[in-house]
C-alpha cells in the first residue's frame, strides 16, 4: 500500500449547494493518494480590443476544485453494518445504505440528482474545503491487492478561498477491520 495516508472530512448537504461544515472529530476517513486541484475553471477571453494588437484581458469561469483519492474497501465489522465509505457514496449517484438480516445494500439511484457533500481536504499541511461536491467511485478488483474504491469529486470552492494552511486537530477515524485480499481463483 502506498505511504501518502491523508485525511478528509466529509458531510452530506440536507440542502444542495450549502456548506455542511464537516468535521475531523466525526467526519473523518483516512484516505491514500490524495490529489486536490485547488482551482480549475475555464478561460474566458473578453472582447475588448485595447491598444496593443493580441492583448485581451481574460476572466476565469465556472471555477471549482478537485478531490481525487481511494480508499480501502472493507466492510463495516458487523454483518449489517454500513460502512464507513458508504456516506461518499451518496454523492456518486448512489442510495443511501440500507441494513438487511444478513447483508447492507447500496442501491443506484435511477430518479433524482443523488444529493451533495462537503469536503474538507487535509494535505501537507492545507486544508482545500468544498462544498456541492459531486462525483464518481470506480471499484478497483485486482488479483493479489486490496481492493479499493478510488473517488473523483469536483466541489464549489467554500468561501472563496482554495485552501489555507492548517492543522488537522483532534481527528478521530473510524476503525474498520483490514480488507481481505483479491483472489480470483
Amino acid at each position: 500500500m502506498p505511504l501518502d495516508l491523508s485525511i478528509i472530512a466529509y458531510k452530506d448537504e440536507a440542502a444542495p449547494g450549502t456548506f455542511n461544515a464537516p468535521s475531523f472529530a466525526t467526519d473523518s476517513l483516512q484516505v491514500f493518494d490524495y490529489s486536490v486541484s485547488p482551482i480549475l475553471g475555464e478561460t474566458f477571453r473578453r472582447s475588448i480590443d485595447l491598444p496593443y494588437a493580441g492583448r485581451r484581458p481574460s476572466v476565469r469561469t465556472a471555477v471549482h476544485s478537485s478531490h481525487a483519492f481511494s480508499v480501502e474497501l472493507a466492510g463495516s465489522g458487523t454483518d449489517v453494518g454500513v460502512p464507513f465509505w458508504a456516506k461518499l457514496l451518496k454523492s456518486c449517484m448512489f442510495g443511501a445504505a440500507a441494513p438487511g438480516v444478513s447483508n447492507c445494500a447500496i442501491p443506484l439511484i435511477s430518479a433524482g440528482d443523488g444529493g451533495s457533500g462537503s469536503i474538507l481536504g487535509h494535505k501537507d499541511n492545507m486544508q482545500h474545503r468544498g462544498f456541492s461536491a459531486r462525483g464518481n467511485a470506480v471499484f478497483q478488483f485486482t488479483e493479489k491487492q486490496l481492493p479499493r474504491i478510488d473517488f473523483n469529486f469536483l466541489s464549489l470552492i467554500e468561501g472563496g478561498v482554495p485552501g489555507v494552511a492548517a492543522t488537522a486537530s483532534g481527528v478521530v477515524l473510524p476503525t474498520y477491520p483490514v480488507p481481505v485480499e483479491v483472489n480470483l481463483l
